[in-house]
């Protein structure tokens, strides 16, 4: 058996996706965010996930793990502003920051985040 393992690190819950590569055999296990410390909810998600007795550790085979909470906080509008530095290279990225949409509505009406600051920097 060899065993792939997604984690998701969200402001309240952390997803997690378990693979057998070999037999395409899925779980799905979801515990409470630890916004304090985010490793520890990925640490007891974990444990959770290996006391299934599905398969051990030593099948782990890839751990990948991604967060949702920047997200979040940009579209809440949380934490300090934030600015975009783009190489030319990446130039699209630059102008996606004006396109972004979500359903919320700002204070005046209008639907939308805010425009980000974005710098493009010049490649060496």
């Amino acid at each position: 058996m060899s065993v792939v393992i997604g984690v998701d690190v969200g402001g309240t819950f952390t997803d997690f996706f378990v693979l057998d590569t070999v037999s395409a055999r899925t779980w799905v296990h979801k515990t409470s965010s630890t916004p304090a410390n985010p490793s520890q909810a990925i640490a007891t998600g974990l444990e959770e996930i290996l006391g299934w007795r599905h398969f051990d550790v030593g099948e782990v085979s890839r751990l990948a793990h991604g967060t949702t909470v920047a997200t979040n906080a940009l579209i809440q509008r949380q934490g300090a502003p934030v600015a975009l530095f783009v190489t030319e290279g990446f130039r699209e990225a630059r102008r996606a920051t004006g396109e972004v949409r979500h359903s919320r509505r700002d204070g005046d009406g209008r639907a939308g985040l805010r425009r980000l600051l974005s710098v493009l920097i010049p490649e060496c």
